[in-house]
């Protein structure tokens, strides 16, 4: 019996050492991924200054926009409130709801556009009325109607100003019902 009670007295110490080893360990670990982390996020974003003749080509990049690169920046005239058009459809009444803003590249054109506005909604109105609610409901429809919609602000802008003043009408919101 006594001879048990020296093993595990033994034992005791030995696996104390073991405890004491893997918590640091651990611990070790536990501080070097802590620092490692705070490496990798601290890091510039900027990329390493590369040596010329390595084979890597440096491009600039040019600002672009979605009506191309070489222009003036776009302004826009949101045409306020929307419009709201009723249709027959299918012996129902039906309703489609719009925003509509143009697009201009020229700053003296917003103060115009401004001014012209209820013949500008007027022309939109009409145009907007002889639609078919059937057909507005395929995208190819509502390409169509966008292009006439351009085509007719900027035939008025014509006789207004002499030029055509926008470059496009965007349907910033369009709810069919």
């Amino acid at each position: 019996m006594a001879e048990q009670e020296n093993t595990e007295e033994e034992l005791a110490p030995k696996s104390g050492k073991k405890k004491l080893i893997i918590i640091i360990v651990a611990a070790l670990l536990l501080v070097g991924g802590i620092g490692g982390g705070a490496m990798f996020f601290l890091q510039s974003d900027q990329p390493e200054e590369m040596v010329e003749g390595e084979g890597v080509e440096m491009v600039e990049e040019e600002e672009t926009s979605f009506f191309g690169s070489d222009n003036p920046k776009a302004l826009y005239h949101e045409l306020r409130p929307e419009f709201i058009v009723t249709f027959e459809a299918n012996s129902r009444q039906r309703y489609v709801q719009l925003n509509v803003t143009l697009v201009t590249r020229d700053e003296e054109i917003i103060p115009i556009l401004a001014n012209n506005d209820p013949v500008v909604r007027n022309t939109l109105v009409l145009l907007f009325a002889k639609q078919n609610y059937l057909e507005l409901q395929t995208r190819e429809g509502k390409e169509m109607l966008k292009k006439a919609a351009t085509k007719a602000v900027q035939d008025l802008m014509v006789k207004e100003i002499g030029n055509k003043g926008i470059e496009t009408v965007l349907f910033t919101n369009f709810v069919m019902q």
